[in-house]
């Protein structure tokens, strides 16, 4: 066992001797010292960034139409503080005059509005009359503006400003943080508070460790290394050893468990370097960050299993690197046309709304185009569109709120947007609507208000939409079109949305969520962090009935049938209360931290399916209120879920298939099922099994991610709007490329040490 030890730690001496080694070691220590002057501080938010308007030049046209109020509004008191060229280009930007972008009117507004936040009139008690404070302003208030610190009194004015405008501004963190450089502030403050911080810092760490060792780092260790193993077994070295009575596979596994001591030395330097870096300046002590050590090194194994291997065979330093370089070159080929073909052709096509109307079954995809089943020749048929390609490119998701049915009007009704990005946007969108009678053919209607979020159709036939601006019912009479059961004008002349209460509450705070119950109407609204009952009166507007505090700041989803309400919240909790009093029933944790995607209840409020974003389903039985212990197939690789009027469950998966389930009894009594294509036919009997089998050296950063994060499904959504349950997630597959890399290592290793001990040296 000693000469075995002793060939490791000659090992550890020629890396500690290498050249290479050292100037690895000095430019990690002058990266370690270039970082450490750079940290961030926290302060009270107040200041408003460009970053926190998620409506764009809609804000800045809100406060155009608001100036024009005859009644005291928070639009008409700010525009009367602001100069006329700046009244003059929003006024410009609203009518589209003289190509007036937005980033051009928006960025002197913001600063405008930061000097107007410092003033004591800002606010107005007239103005704002409609527009409740919250919690933390209204002791502010209580002590008078003029008695307030000039932090404070900003911190105030931007709290009045958010509550003013709900939808169209993000609510500010009770912190803010800057980044300094020497103590020197670099730009304003960043829009994240500590928690998000500490993402965005760990995210940065594990691109920064990934480049620097898991690219840089192995392909310079595979250079330094690639002779270990030939010089070896070179004559008079190789003798030598075979002179003595040892095992020739343990020496060569003595002297391969040495050769990754090069990437182990510079791989814990470096990361133990920046666990204390990211912990003395961020105050984020991530112990897991110094597991990324193990995960690189496995990495390192990986590759030089195969240089290795070739070192044995051809004893040649330069064809080790070349046959690495190829291996890597397979791997990579192999990994990136999965990917490039799931997500660019495969996913968009994935159903993410499932719509039964009547006896037909209509399904919406990623890209936004809708599909109608047609049981004749089985196969899914466009529909809803405008003749204008509505598809997205490149897996882009144009945002859609439904489609949902209208059973008094035999139509589709949806909520669209003309912009790239994911379902719930904040900007205004359009009411579009497609008759069965006229093919569906997509027909656009009226605006709606911003922040819309939620599409209903009530009993009488009436659209009703809610979002954080409000609730709000579609009004009005027209001749020409007719939008579930009330005559709308096109261009939506005639009609318009009025407010639909409930009274002293006109927006409703993010992370919000909504759902109507199909019997009685109801709604059941959750509003940062807390879950309102909302009963429809005499009149129509709609009243709190009941409200509880579920002292949560996740994001949630809610569903709303019978007796229940379910809230599926984003750390992977399912909570239900009983609808009258909201009383807690349950909670659950089915997936762990998995966040859930979309909900769905049964009509007859018997079951409530959650479908999260590992593409798997749960569902909840409220007649035992236990989870129901049913055979769903497809789990991992669902992407929708909804019920039938007559209580069925729809579950898609593949590329497209829909099944319908009787829960009763758990067998599927309906299938909706294509032929497939050639491209998915290719993926699936090809390219899915050669990545199957394949090594995955490269996906070892999910566990890198995953680590650092504490997230199986991270947000793969870049845009700058708030996050949305609803958002792309990236599935993390952690274990398989664990197990797949460490059978591929023991199986280069196993037949390395099976050629050494049948080749005669």
């Amino acid at each position: 066992m000693k000469a075995y030890l002793a060939v490791i730690k000659d090992s550890f001496r020629e890396a500690f001797a290498s050249r290479v080694l050292w100037i690895l070691l000095v430019l990690i220590t002058l990266l370690l010292l270039l970082l450490a002057p750079l940290g961030v501080k926290d302060e009270v938010a107040a200041t408003l960034s460009r970053g926190d308007i998620s409506t764009g030049s809609e804000f800045s046209n809100k406060l155009v139409e608001q100036s024009q109020s005859e009644r005291p509004l928070p639009g008409k008191h700010i525009w009367q503080m602001l100069p006329r060229d700046l009244q003059e280009q929003m006024t410009q930007l609203q009518a589209g005059e003289n190509g007036r972008s937005s980033f051009r009117v928006l960025k002197p507004l913001i600063k405008k509005l930061n000097e107007l936040l410092t003033r004591t009139d800002f606010y107005d008690e007239a103005a704002w009359s409609r527009y409740p404070l919250g919690e933390e302003a209204r002791p502010l208030l209580e002590r008078g503006v003029s008695n307030l610190s000039e932090t404070e009194l900003k911190r105030f004015n931007r709290l009045a400003l958010d509550a003013a405008y709900p939808a169209d501004i993000r609510p500010v963190p009770e912190m803010a943080t800057r980044v300094v450089y020497f103590g020197y502030e670099m730009g304003g403050p960043l829009p994240a508070d500590r928690e998000k911080m500490r993402d965005v810092v760990l995210t940065v760490l594990m691109q920064v460790m990934t480049l620097l060792v898991g690219v840089l780092g192995v392909f310079v260790a595979i250079l330094v290394t690639a002779s270990i193993i030939p010089h070896m077994f070179e004559s008079g070295a190789i003798d030598l050893m075979l002179s003595r009575p040892l095992s020739r596979s343990l020496l060569f596994l003595s002297k391969f468990i040495g050769g990754c001591t090069f990437i182990l030395l510079n791989s814990a330097y470096l990361i133990t370097g920046l666990w204390l870096y990211v912990g003395l300046r961020f105050d984020i002590w991530s112990n897991k960050l110094l597991l990324c050590i193990p995960v690189f090194l496995f990495l390192f194994a990986i590759y030089y299993s195969v240089s290795a291997f070739a070192g044995v065979v051809w004893k040649n330093a330069v064809v080790s690197v070349v046959i690495t370089i190829l291996f890597w070159a397979a791997c990579f080929t192999v990994g990136t046309s999965k990917e490039v073909v799931e997500t660019i052709f495969l996913n968009p096509e994935r159903f993410a709304v499932l719509v039964p109307a009547g006896e037909s079954l209509l399904a919406a995809n990623k890209s936004g185009q809708t599909f109608q089943w047609q049981p004749d020749d089985h196969t899914w048929q466009p529909v809803f569109t405008s003749g204008s390609g509505d598809a997205g490119l490149l897996g882009l998701i144009y945002p859609m709120v439904g489609p949902i049915y209208d059973s008094q009007a035999d139509q589709l009704v949806a909520i669209a947007s003309s912009r790239p990005g994911v379902p719930g946007f904040a900007g205004s969108g359009t009411i579009v609507v497609g008759k069965r009678s006229n093919d569906w053919e997509r027909i656009p209607s009226i605006s709606t208000p911003p922040g819309t979020q939620t599409l209903f159709i009530e009993s009488e036939g009436t659209i009703l939409i809610a979002g954080a601006v409000g609730i709000f019912r579609l009004e009005g009479e027209s001749k020409t079109e007719q939008v579930a059961g009330n005559d709308v004008a096109p261009q939506g002349k005639a009609a318009k949305f009025v407010e639909a209460g409930p009274e002293g509450t006109d927006s409703w705070s993010p992370p919000f969520a909504a759902d109507r119950n199909p019997q009685n109407g109801n709604l059941a609204i959750f509003s940062r962090g807390t879950l309102n009952l909302l009963k429809p009166s005499d009149d129509g507007r709609f009243t709190i009935d009941q409200t509880t505090d579920l002292e949560t700041k996740e994001l949630a989803l809610v569903a709303y049938a019978g007796k229940t309400i379910l809230v599926a919240l984003g750390s992977g909790e399912i909570r239900t209360f009983d609808a009258e009093t909201l009383k807690p029933t349950g909670s659950f944790q089915p997936f762990d931290r998995d966040k859930p995607q979309q909900v769905a209840a049964s009509p007859n409020g018997r079951w409530f399916t959650v479908q999260f974003h590992n593409n798997k389903t749960w569902t909840f039985d409220t007649k035992t209120g236990e989870p129901l212990v049913t055979d769903i197939a497809g789990q991992g690789n669902i992407s929708a879920v909804a019920y039938t009027a007559d209580n069925k469950l729809l579950v898609a998966d593949r590329y497209p298939r829909v099944l319908e389930y009787d829960l009763e009894t758990g067998n599927v009594t309906r299938r909706f099922e294509a032929g497939s294509g050639r491209l998915e036919l290719f993926y699936r009997y090809v390219l899915n099994p050669i990545y199957t089998v394949f090594p995955k050296p490269g996906e070892l950063d999910s566990m890198v991610l995953y680590l650092l994060t504490d997230e199986k499904t991270p947000s793969l959504d870049i845009k700058k709007g708030p996050e949305n349950l609803q958002d792309e997630r990236a599935t993390l597959n952690i274990w398989e490329p664990v197990w797949s890399n460490l059978a591929f290592l023991a199986v280069m290793l196993g037949l390395t040490c099976l050629y050494i001990e049948r080749k005669d040296f």
